[in-house]
């Protein structure tokens, strides 16, 4: 399954989004793996608004009945492709955090997540209808929020010792505000041409360096 890099199999233990049957069996794994390796695919060829869990049934060829056993509603498989994406996000940032050694570090630590969050959606472009998916959807779009605080936070605890007292509140807002407007930013990138896209991108990074020098300055 390379259309979403696996990301629609993987999931944390942190309890996000788990479905109406929790599967223990290998079968039943197999047969959620397939429903939401599915529901990948369809989302990307034909967007989250077009796709719905009858469609889902027969890719798999399964009897709807048996996709209702383990997700009650589009909504659910939505929220489980979601909680997958974060797993994934989520140690990517740890990992990049871990390597931030001095404010320089920061920065380029920050460009490289948008970075290789943009080649992700850019190659799967399914994650970004998961997104809006989510963000329509008061329930979930909390869950969005939440991921964002997650990013910011671990971000701002690798640099908080460097950073001027007084304006520690303000670069931990920076940051979190910073974090959550990817989701936004990818899903313009992916309107418009590469170059255009590209030519944003590092718009974006001229924002966020010029932010961040301001606070260090």
């Amino acid at each position: 399954m390379d259309k979403f890099q696996n990301i629609a199999v993987k999931t944390n233990d942190s309890g996000e989004a788990e479905p109406r049957r929790r599967p223990q069996q290998a079968r039943s794994k197999q047969k959620v793996e397939a429903i939401l390796e599915a529901a990948t695919i369809l989302i990307g060829e034909k967007g989250i608004d077009a796709v719905s869990m009858r469609d889902i049934a027969r890719a798999t060829e399964m009897p709807l009945s048996v996709i209702y056993q383990y997700f009650p509603n589009k909504s659910a498989i939505v929220e489980k492709l979601f909680a997958a994406l974060t797993a994934q996000s989520r140690a990517r940032t740890a990992a990049i955090a871990a390597t931030i050694k001095e404010p320089a570090d920061f920065v380029v630590a920050t460009e490289q997540l948008l970075d290789g969050y943009y080649e992700m959606v850019r190659r799967h472009p399914a994650m970004a209808d998961v997104i809006n998916a989510v963000l329509a959807d008061k329930k979930l779009g909390q869950l969005d929020v939440q991921d964002s605080r997650w990013h910011a936070t671990v971000l701002y605890g690798s640099i908080e010792h460097w950073v001027p007292p007084a304006r520690r509140d303000e670069f931990q807002r920076v940051i979190f505000m910073f974090n959550h407007l990817i989701g936004g930013l990818m899903r313009l990138l992916l309107s418009v041409d590469e170059h255009q896209a590209r030519c944003m991108l590092d718009d974006y990074k001229i924002l966020m360096r010029r932010q961040i020098a301001d606070i260090f300055k």
